[in-house]
This record gives structure tokens, sequence and C-alpha cells, in this order.
């Protein structure tokens, strides 16, 4: 059986454009007008139509494929987002370019493959201060007591400064509950609530 496949030869240019493509004419000129269909290009012919820019080296490639500079890039696809027309959670935590009316516009290349339109691109939550891994035991407790006492340290640090720990619940002081404090603490910090 043939693999099924979420890309297209071609999506529909209107003659008539909207505010944003408007906006980027008026503020990048010929560069940002081709830029623009040159990244609807890249969504037509990506499978799934979302293109992940999370590494350098994508970005570089869009660029290059855009015929444009990087920076010019990446400022045309923060006014996408500022306009809506790429999803926004998907670009902000992932780099992810989802332009769900783009993919809409592809509905009857979809329908003559009796198929459905590809879906918005979904990511697990991958929080890299919650990543913890559980180091190898040899029979002996993994956490150390001076780390433990140091976090404790840490904690009672924030608490006197902000008074923020007792707004996500008290803290036990085990030597159990180190992974979970090391989290909560980088986690305040991580979000501008507390200093580090």
């Amino acid at each position: 059986m043939r693999k099924k496949k979420d890309t297209a030869e071609y999506f529909p240019h209107q003659s008539e454009h909207g505010k944003t493509l408007f906006i980027i004419d008026k503020k990048w000129g010929n560069d940002g007008y081709a830029c623009f269909f040159r990244l609807l290009e890249l969504l037509c012919k990506t499978d799934g139509h979302y293109l992940e820019l999370s590494t350098e080296e994508s970005r570089i490639y869009a660029a290059a494929y855009c015929n444009v500079a990087e920076d010019l890039l990446m400022e045309l696809i923060a006014l996408l987002v500022a306009t809506s027309k790429i999803d926004k959670p998907l670009w902000q935590h992932h780099q992810v370019i989802w332009y769900p009316s783009f993919v809409d516009g592809l509905a009857p290349l979809y329908r003559n493959r009796r198929r459905d339109l590809p879906a918005k691109p979904v990511f697990q939550i991958q929080d890299p201060i919650l990543h913890v891994e559980t180091p190898k035991t040899t029979g002996r407790n993994p956490v150390k007591y001076s780390k433990v006492k140091e976090s404790i340290k840490r904690v009672r640090e924030i608490d006197v400064k902000s008074g923020i720990i007792s707004k996500f619940g008290e803290l036990a002081v085990t030597k159990s509950s180190f992974i979970t404090q090391k989290i909560t603490i980088n986690r305040l910090i991580l979000f501008g609530v507390a200093d580090a």
C-alpha cells in the first residue's frame, strides 16, 4: 500500500490580500512579500504542513529558502504571530509554525484525496526543569544531605524575601522531597517569581 502523503504541490494564491500581507509589503517591500510566499511554499511541501524552526540549522535553511536574512525571517514570523496567522502557543513553546488558515485553504486538495486535513501538531510539553533523571543507586541514598540542607536554605531565603512559597503550599523538608523542592524553586526562578 502506498504511503499517504500530507504535502501539497500547490496552494491557492488569492489576488485580494488582507491586512497582514499589506503590512508585510509596506514594511519590507518585495523582500517581505517574497519571503511570505516562500514560507507558504515550505509549509506546502513539508509533511503535515508545519515547520519546526527550533534548531539553528532549520532557521538557516528556512531563511536561505526564502532568500532573506535570518533576522528578516524571524521578524516576519513575529508579525505573523502578532496578527494571529501563526499559532502563538506552538511558536512560543516549540518554535513551530502552524498556519491554520493556510491549511484550511488546502481543503479541496484533501477532499480530492478523500482524506481529512492534517491536524494541528501536538507536542509533549517538556519543561527541562521538570525532567529529572534519577541516578542509578548502589544501595545508598543518591541524595546527599548537604544538597538537602542547601535546598532548605534556598527555600527559606525565597520565603523570607517574597513569601512566594506559601502560595504554592508548604514544602516538606526531608531528604526524599529534595527533588520536589529543587523543581519548585527552579520553576519559581524560571518564571521570574523569585530571585536566583
